[in-house]
């Protein structure tokens, strides 16, 4: 029985920060694409946020407390607030729309810097959370 609650306890914990995740999504992304009327440059916003926040997360832990898919914590933040503001999906789909539209300086620009933004937005968020 105990199997079982802690199997509905971890859904619960992720719908819950998922559910939290996609509304920050949709606030902020809504707020960038207003500003700048390109979907690109809001997802590309979000999806820093969402990686620096997580290499923040990762790197403020305590290196004696095991955070992996059976804590609650981790599950709530990681798992569901930032896998679900996070928007690779979003992006992969922009991109593609570039793609079939032949606007391959775009399509590689945008590619290219949310690569290189997340891996230095991940260890800038690592480091800040390890200091």
């Amino acid at each position: 029985m105990s199997d079982v609650l802690d199997s509905i306890s971890t859904y619960l914990v992720i719908s819950l920060g998922s559910l939290t995740g996609a509304i920050f999504r949709i606030k902020i992304t809504y707020f960038f694409k207003l500003r700048n009327s390109h979907n690109l440059k809001a997802i590309f916003i979000v999806n820093t946020i969402a990686i620096f926040l997580l290499g923040f997360f990762l790197g403020s832990q305590n290196p004696n407390i095991s955070f992996d898919s059976t804590n609650h914590l981790y599950l709530f933040l990681c798992t569901g607030v930032l896998g679900s503001f996070s928007t690779f999906s979003s992006l992969v789909y922009e991109l593609y729309r570039l793609f079939i539209k032949y606007r391959w300086i775009d399509l590689i620009f945008y590619s290219m810097s949310s690569i290189f933004a997340g891996i230095f937005f991940a260890k800038l968020g690592y480091l800040l959370g390890n200091a």
